[in-house]
């Protein structure tokens, strides 16, 4: 993948959907099955605005397909295309800024310092600063949450001859939340630190590709008003990968990840671990062969894991993806995949920034993760997609009602199995209107859920229409409505026969209802005003944190 070839073109596209450009063609579905690893599923519980994101660079060190479900969160700007889709801008620069009080301000800024056929060296930073009222009753001692997060970085991009790319990124975050323990009328900032540095070396030499790379990274936080020692990480990896052609419809691939954490904390649920830290890692070795003909494509692949000083050593779990398209009105694919998920402190931050800061965790497995895809369409500018999966983790970290006093979320290993099913349909009527509806549903019982949605949500609907009465000026509405979100914990009396009590709390469902209109003044100035969650609801997010009511951006963005 490119990505760092166009990291500044891509945030500086991004900001033009977000004003309200929708499709100006019939829909086009693309049938070459590219799927995508991401490093978080989170689920946005937070109705929040932002501008478009400038999101650190996550240096693509494997070509290995990887297939990962889009996570049901609040799509505040509309998707943008990315990669080699895109097209030259002439843009090397732009900045965006959106406020409105009571305090919402959503800050970024990138610009290519170098920017030629061989060398591209890019630098951004993003701000995202939240504060409203608390609705916890008059005998807290604060009156407002506060969430202020503010993130630095570049990327470099290195062409070497005709057959080779050096790519390297850097990165810093820094994030401040307020956390109320649970029940308890005190409060603190919880401050983290997270800090990526990554490089890559990739190059091909007859029918022969290979690449290597290595990252650092570090994540851990620094509660206030606590003399603890809080929970932090160390995180070294090397990732290798090559493949040899068979022919021209063909290939074989072997691929190498190496992941070692260093972590410290004052509690753990680490098995065997001492308390004050561990260090532990994953290998992760991956065989695959991959046929991509005209009509059809399949990868035929295993992962095999070996735990380092943290449970079960050996694992396997399928990497399996077959796609079928026979015309340009239907398309089946199918996937089985798995393998061993190392729960860093980063990635359950992903989950929730409000997590215990106290506490590390092992690992999780998944045997197997199954699912489907048919699409009909587009057809006249309408299509219809149908989708379903099936999987089984093991030690799950799942929400858990077990909070310290120092407050913030927690997390248990739970196994579990569980399905969901989706429908999806769209049209678009030329360059005057589109919409789309989703609808998904999963089990939401203590250990028969899906495990990737960690609210336990049973009924998911997403819809939005986006109406363009004029040009350059565009109406975008859309609703988000998340119910049966809740969190279930079994309790176990020591020493007796008696079954586990379960206790649940429910989380609120998450109704967002949001409006948004954009005016594209110039090709390079934008301005924009933005509404989220319209009808005032509120829900509790993971970590206890009650949801912001009504919020709202006025900005605009422009490119230079």
């Amino acid at each position: 993948m490119k990505l760092f070839d166009i990291l500044v073109p891509s945030a500086l596209l991004i900001a033009l959907p977000a004003m309200g450009q929708g499709l100006h063609q019939e829909i086009e579905v693309e049938r070459e099955i590219v799927p995508v690893e991401r490093d978080a599923n989170r689920i946005n519980t937070l109705p929040a605005l932002s501008l478009p994101p400038v999101t650190p660079a996550k240096l693509k060190l494997s070509e290995r397909i990887v297939t990962a479900r889009v996570p049901n969160n609040v799509s505040v700007l509309e998707p943008a295309a990315y990669g080699d889709s895109l097209e030259p801008s002439p843009y090397r620069g732009y900045v965006a800024l959106g406020i409105f009080p009571l305090y919402n301000v959503d800050f970024s800024a990138g610009y290519a310092a170098v920017k030629n056929s061989d060398t591209q060296l890019n630098f951004w930073t993003q701000y995202n600063g939240l504060l409203y009222r608390r609705d916890r009753g008059p005998e807290y001692e604060t009156r407002y949450w506060r969430d202020h997060t503010v993130s630095v970085g570049t990327t470099l991009s290195q062409k070497i001859g005709r057959k080779s790319m050096l790519r390297a990124s850097a990165d810093y975050t820094f994030a401040s939340h307020t956390i109320s323990p649970f029940d308890e009328p005190f409060h603190y900032q919880l401050n983290s630190d997270r800090a990526n540095i990554r490089a890559a070396f990739g190059s091909r030499c007859e029918g022969l590709r290979y690449s290597i790379g290595a990252k650092f990274g570090y994540f851990g936080y620094s509660p206030t008003e606590t003399d603890l020692d809080a929970a932090g990480e160390y995180n070294y990896g090397l990732d290798l990968e090559g493949s040899i052609g068979a022919g021209e419809t063909s290939d074989f691939r072997l691929g190498a990840d190496v992941e070692i954490l260093s972590s410290r904390s004052y509690f753990s649920v680490i098995e065997d671990a001492n308390v004050g830290g561990k260090t532990r890692g994953l290998v992760d070795v991956t065989p695959a062969y991959r046929f991509h003909g005209t009509n059809f494509e399949a990868q035929l692949g295993a992962r095999l894991g070996i735990s380092i000083n943290d449970g079960k050593t050996f694992h396997v779990a399928p990497d399996v993806l077959l796609g079928w398209h026979p015309s340009s009105f239907f398309a089946i694919s199918a996937t089985a995949t798995g393998g061993v998920k190392v729960n860093s402190l980063a990635s359950l931050n992903d989950v929730t920034p409000y997590c215990n800061p106290f506490v590390q965790y092992s690992s999780s497995n998944i045997p197997y993760d199954f699912g489907a895809t048919v699409t009909v369409g587009p057809f006249r500018g309408a299509y219809i997609s149908l989708s379903g999966s099936y999987a089984k983790a093991n030690d799950w970290l799942m929400p858990s009602l077990q909070q310290e006093w120092q407050g913030g979320q927690s997390f248990v290993p739970v196994d579990v199995s569980g399905w969901r099913a989706g429908v999806t349909v769209g049209y678009d009527y030329r360059d005057f209107a589109s919409v789309a509806l989703s609808y998904e549903t999963a089990p939401g019982d203590y250990d028969d859920c899906y495990y990737l949605w960690r609210d336990r949500a049973r009924h998911v609907f997403n819809g939005q229409l986006t109406v363009r009465p004029i040009e350059n000026f565009s109406v975008t509405a859309g609703m988000e409505w998340r119910t049966g979100r809740r969190i279930l914990y079994r309790f176990y009396e020591p020493g007796t026969a008696i079954p586990p009590v379960e206790y649940c709390e429910n989380l609120k469902n998450i109704s967002n209802l949001s409006l948004g209109f954009a005016y594209d003044y110039t090709p390079a100035l934008t301005f924009f005003v933005r509404g989220e969650n319209l009808l005032n609801h509120r829900h509790i997010i993971l970590g206890d944190r009650i949801s912001n009511g009504i919020t709202a951006l006025l900005g605009a963005t422009y490119k230079f």
